[in-house]
């Protein structure tokens, strides 16, 4: 099997649940072997999912970007320029752990620490994650943990890739020694309403400039329908009518609190 990664990373917790899934292929599937090819970019929550391959099986291009091992996060806080406006806020929380740095709310030295505190905490699981995948750069991990990034020759000479050729070059020598190679493309799934407006009636969208303004229309009237219905919840609200699930199962109000 050979995955191709092209990410430059993102939110910590979608690319960790990546990783472990691209671990579950390698670990728990008889006979495979895993190979990962990064032809431009995998950095940060790239490299994550990336460093999952199988031992030795992952390759770089000469110029791929590879590494970026580090965490990184920012915020914006308009509390002082509320206050010269003369605009209170109140922020309820249970425990000061609790969202200690927000928009509104007053930044204190204690929940700057917070912030710190479970920052430094993803990072050393980070490092975890990049050493048990990679057991060669165990003992440098700290040296190359920096957030910087390599191109892909520098990336081979630190150990954070096993070889570098591009994804085509790799394919072709499997081609030539034999190997048949498939390749696989998500399918997505259109909905009901706009497998029913298709011309086609097959659900597929081609590349006719009939499908294209049929899939315009659709797209038009799902933002039609929107507005159209956070109006009529509006009226409905100011006349005082309660709607519930059963009288009308696509109009819902209610109030969550949010945790």
């Amino acid at each position: 099997v050979v995955i191709t990664i092209q990410s430059g990373g993102g939110l910590v917790q979608p690319y960790a649940l990546a990783a472990a899934q691209v671990a579950r292929l390698r670990d728990n599937t008889s006979n495979i072997t895993l190979t990962i090819c990064v032809d431009m970019v995998a950095a940060s929550g790239g490299y994550m999912v990336a460093c999952q391959s199988s031992p030795g099986q992952l390759f770089a291009a000469p110029f791929a970007l590879v590494g970026s091992i580090g965490v990184v996060g920012q915020t914006i806080n308009i509390h002082r320029i509320l206050e010269q406006k003369g605009v209170q806020t109140l922020t309820f929380k249970s425990h000061e752990a609790k969202a200690p740095i927000g928009m509104l709310g007053e930044v204190t030295d204690e929940g700057i620490e917070h912030v710190k505190e479970q920052f430094g905490e993803v990072f050393d699981a980070f490092k975890t994650l990049v050493s048990v995948a990679r057991p060669q750069i165990r003992d440098s991990i700290a040296q190359i943990a920096t957030g910087k990034v390599w191109l892909g020759q520098d990336a081979l000479e630190i150990g954070l890739v096993d070889r570098v050729v591009t994804s085509d070059e790799y394919l072709s020598e499997r081609i030539k020694d034999g190997f048949q190679v498939f390749r696989m493309k998500p399918y997505q799934r259109e909905g009901i309403f706009a497998r029913a407006l298709h011309p086609s009636g097959r659900g597929n969208v081609s590349c006719g400039i009939l499908d294209s303004l049929w899939i315009a229309i659709v797209q038009l009237w799902s933002r039609i329908w929107v507005v159209w219905k956070a109006e009529l919840i509006s009226i409905i609200a100011k006349a005082g009518v309660v709607l519930s699930s059963s009288s009308c199962p696509d109009i819902k109000i209610k109030a969550e609190a949010r945790i």
